[in-house]
């Protein structure tokens, strides 16, 4: 067997060429998932900012959050979704509070995707786990009552959330789109 200078290469090395090839493999794979976690986090960010005056406040429908459905298929791409909503919640009215308790929100419910099989039960989760954190803050800083507060978040949420459903849906109607979504591959 020749190498490329074209001499050649003892058997005894070619276990060794091998494991370096599926070395170069993982690094290459970690590095296509944290550019395409790179890129989650960069669309949350633009969306939730250009569409400021619906993703902050009271009544909000936080575009952005139909990627939250994201990790239901492929849990590596929570990185993404979790660094995107803390950038966003920076640009948030509330500031600080909505970094902390935002981002935490939604860091839980990433994790609790880990534990759910059905998009139903993961939709059922952001849902309320956006109404109860992010509804309590509204109420705790801003006065909001706290009813109005955990309903128009909930609903909100659910609205976008129930969008990303049927989104998710159909584009894993398309054996390619599916393929790119669960195994983050082309």
């Amino acid at each position: 067997m020749y190498n490329i200078i074209g001499s050649f290469v003892s058997p005894d090395i070619l276990p060794q060429i091998k494991i370096m090839g599926e070395i170069e493999m993982k690094v290459q794979s970690k590095t296509q998932m944290l550019a395409t976690n790179a890129l989650i986090g960069a669309i949350y960010i633009l969306a939730t900012t250009m569409l400021a005056p619906i993703s902050y406040g009271a009544v909000q429908f936080r575009m952005a959050e139909v990627l939250m459905l994201l990790p239901f298929y492929n849990k590596n791409y929570s990185y993404g979704i979790a660094i995107g909503c803390l950038v966003a919640n920076m640009f948030s009215p509330l500031g600080i509070i909505d970094v902390v308790v935002g981002t935490g929100s939604s860091i839980l419910v990433l994790w609790l995707y880990t534990k759910v099989k059905s998009i139903w039960s993961a939709v059922a989760i952001t849902t309320l786990s956006c109404s109860i954190f992010v509804g309590s803050t509204l109420y705790f800083v801003l006065g909001v009552p706290p009813l109005f507060a955990y309903v128009y978040v909930g609903f909100g949420e659910l609205v976008v959330l129930l969008i990303g459903v049927a989104l998710f849906k159909t584009l894993m109607k398309n054996k390619t789109v599916r393929r790119l979504i669960i195994d983050g591959k082309k």
